[in-house]
Parts: C-alpha cells; sequence; structure tokens
C-alpha cells in the first residue's frame, strides 16, 4: 500500500456515510491499559535525555537533521495498539494491528462500532459498521508504468494523520524545526516538530515517535497555535491479544462499491 493516508481518508468518508454528520463529540475518555502508557496531553514535550545514544564525535548530543540522519529506522514486523484520536471537533477511540502493508483499524464513540481492514495481498480496503451488516469495499487503482499506485490525491485525508507503512523521518528537512532523543512516559522516543505556512495559517506539528517500535506514541497539530487534531497511544505492543485473525473480513457482512456507490 503506497500510501495509508488515502486510506484513512476513505475510512473518514464512510464514517460519514454511516454514521451520518450528527454526531457529536461525546466519545468517552480512552482506557489507559496497563501494559504501557503512552499518552497525556499535560507531558512535558521534553524530558529527561536518554543517555549513551546518538551522540556526534565529540560525545555531544546530537539534534536536528543531525539525529534525525542518525537514527537506524525500522519498522517491526507486527504492531498493535489502542489510543484515542480527535480531529474536526470529534474524538474517539481506536484499535490498530498493523503487519507489513496489511492494516485493521477499528473506531468507536460515533454512532455505532467501525472496522477498516486493508488486506495488502489482495489491495482492497473494507470498511464496515459492526451493527449493521453492511459496508463498503475500494479496491487499488492500477499501477503505473513507475509501479506507483495512481490515485485520486483529493480524498479528503487530512495529512496530519501518520501514515503506517511510511518512515515518519521522511522529507522533513525543508520543515524541521528541531529534533532530540528523549523520553516521553517512560519510553525512548524522537521528539520533533515540523513547520509549514499557508493561507490558512501557520501548522505546527509535534510528534513523539517511539524508538522501540517506530511509531507515533502522540501527535498534535495547531493552526496559529489552535489545537485541530492530536493522536495519542494508551496501549502498544509487537504481539496481538488473544486469538483471531485480525485481517480477515466477516463472510456475513454485505460489500458495496465505494467506486461505484454514486453512480
Amino acid at each position: 500500500m503506497k500510501s495509508n493516508k488515502k486510506l484513512f481518508g476513505i475510512l473518514l468518508i464512510i464514517i460519514v456515510v454511516l454514521a451520518g454528520c450528527s454526531a457529536e463529540n461525546n466519545a468517552p475518555e480512552a482506557t489507559t491499559m496497563p501494559q504501557t502508557t503512552a499518552s497525556q496531553t499535560t507531558e512535558s514535550e521534553s524530558e529527561t535525555v536518554t543517555e549513551n545514544k546518538t551522540e556526534g564525535d565529540s560525545g555531544t548530543k546530537l539534534t536536528g537533521m543531525a539525529l534525525i540522519e542518525s537514527l537506524d529506522y525500522k519498522m517491526p514486523p507486527k504492531v498493535y495498539l489502542k489510543g484515542t484520536t480527535t480531529a474536526e471537533g470529534l474524538s474517539f477511540k481506536m484499535t490498530m494491528y498493523l503487519e507489513g502493508e496489511s492494516m485493521r483499524y477499528e473506531t468507536s464513540g460515533l454512532e455505532g462500532d467501525q472496522v477498516m481492514i486493508y488486506d495488502a495481498e489482495k489491495g482492497i480496503t473494507y470498511v464496515y459498521n459492526l451493527s449493521e451488516g453492511m459496508g463498503f469495499m475500494y479496491v487499488d487503482e492500477e499501477e503505473g508504468e513507475a509501479g506507483e499506485t495512481q490515485m485520486d490525491e483529493n480524498l479528503g485525508m487530512d495529512d496530519n494523520l501518520p501514515a503506517f507503512d511510511e518512515n515518519p523521518f521522511a522529507e522533513i528537512e525543508d520543515t524541521l524545526l528541531n529534533a532530540e532523543l528523549t523520553t516521553f512516559n517512560g519510553h525512548e522516543v524522537v521528539y520533533y516538530e515540523t513547520q509549514i505556512t499557508s493561507v490558512e495559517g501557520v501548522y505546527l506539528t509535534k510528534q513523539w515517535i517511539s524508538t522501540e517500535y517506530w511509531h507515533p506514541l502522540k501527535i498534535e497539530t495547531t493552526i496559529d497555535g489552535v489545537i485541530v487534531n492530536t493522536y495519542e497511544i494508551d496501549e502498544i505492543s509487537d504481539k496481538y491479544p488473544g486469538p483471531g485473525k485480525p485481517f480477515e473480513v466477516p463472510e456475513d457482512i454485505e460489500f458495496l462499491d465505494f467506486d461505484n456507490m454514486f453512480g
């Protein structure tokens, strides 16, 4: 899957279709799990820097792009996580299973429980409501001559949500404000800030990236100092809980073709 950002755009559109536009911001607070905690909105953005790692030749701590370029980025084979995300005034709990390019994404807190499954082997995204017995499917477009998936660039996706199969440090040199190795709720993380100025205002994005799982433990985006998006993880592991196959699609769900649903 070339860009999970666009798949999340599809998910957001379909959530509106399934749940309606009247959903209120009434989602309960995310439950903090005992395994690992990694989200407190009041957490200091820069705690004590971890010793004896990413040091320069003189023994001084690396920061900024020097730190970013020194990182040995490598995604684990699988990641399981739970947390809370807030965007466009809506807040909901989420659970994710990530394995290679495949992903299962569950949300709760709108009107019912929504599930999105991306089957990387088939190149199909499935989205359905657990209580309605129906859903939608989206098939990846054909690959072009250069081997890149040809997709519409405007799927309603907010670019500040994480792309789970992409290096979070790629192509940030022109927008990077600062970066440092530090700790966040007991986890070693790379904390960095990027900034983009547009006609809408100044976008400032802060990210806390786990150096164990190479996944964001927290993302916060502001426009002219006002928080517009947050993404916070309460539980993260390289093991899936319980039995079952998270990327299998239920046989009793009827799926409509998303590309053809509007005629």
